[in-house]
Order: structure tokens, then sequence, then C-alpha cells
């Protein structure tokens, strides 16, 4: 813990990452840790972000493509107006994987 820092998110990290759970669950959970429920996120967030690190904590070896945020939750592809341009993004609606604290 002392070479983590103390840094909860980072031990939370280190936790999920040794953890025996199957890499689609790791990333679920690392996911429904920065991800909030009825919040519109862009591709870009999306991916670079949030599934990114979810695969490098699970192991995943695939490129992270925001278009895989529905394998874990229900989702509704939309766009908004970000800085005066069309963005695409997607609003998160429910978590697909239900876990237990």
């Amino acid at each position: 813990m002392a070479s983590l820092k103390y840094c909860i998110s980072d031990i939370k990290d280190a936790l999920l990452k040794k953890s025996n759970k199957s890499a689609d669950n790791k990333a679920a959970k690392k996911l429904n840790q920065s991800i909030t429920l009825g919040m519109w996120y862009s591709n870009a967030d999306i991916k670079k972000k949030f599934v990114k690190e979810a695969y490098e904590i699970s192991d995943i070896t695939i490129t992270p493509k925001a278009t895989e945020i529905d394998k874990y939750y229900e989702v509704k592809k939309c766009q908004k107006r970000v800085n005066g341009k069309q963005t695409e993004g997607y609003v998160i609606i429910n978590k697909k994987f239900v876990f237990n604290k």
C-alpha cells in the first residue's frame, strides 16, 4: 500500500488486477467504478479513458473501441453539441453486469 502512496483508486485497481475473476468481470467492475448511469459520454472519452483503462487492468489485448461499451451497459447512441461541434456518443442507461458489494 505504501508503494501505491495510499491512493484508494490505485489500491482498488491493484486488487482488481490480482483477483481471480474473468477478464470480462474485471473490465466490467472497473467500468462500474468510473461510469455514472444516466450520463452522456463521447465516443472519444469512452474509448480513450474508460474502456482502455478497463482493458489494461483486466489484461484484454484487443484494441479498445467505443462501441464495446454495449457489452457492459445498455446504451442509447446519440449526438450532442460540444463546443459548437456535433459529437457522437452514448447515454448509459443500465448495467448488464450486476455485482454485490
